[in-house]
């Protein structure tokens, strides 16, 4: 799962970031004692995008491209890409 946030503290800057989460279920047991099956979001890396990027996110396949062609900095209007294939060994 991808999400794309913004996090805005009061002042003029917006600041975008892209997180890859991995959902999955879980037993537990509750407070009654019983065993119960629960959902797990689970944060597998977090990039920082930039402050106010107007970012557009795209997935293919294993692979998020980040356009920052709108960036409000001009030096953040670099493209992004997060490859989340496991390393070669």
């Amino acid at each position: 799962m991808v999400l794309h946030v913004y996090e805005d503290g009061g002042g003029s800057g917006v600041f975008e970031s892209v997180m890859l989460l991995a959902v999955a279920s879980e037993l537990t047991i509750g407070s009654d004692g019983k065993q119960r099956t629960q959902l797990v979001l689970r944060v597998l890396r977090t990039v920082s995008i930039g402050d106010r990027a107007n970012a557009e996110v795209s997935i293919d396949g294993k692979t998020v491209r980040v356009d920052r062609s709108k960036a409000h900095d001009d030096k953040q209007r670099t493209p992004l890409v997060i490859d989340d294939s496991p390393p070669l060994h």
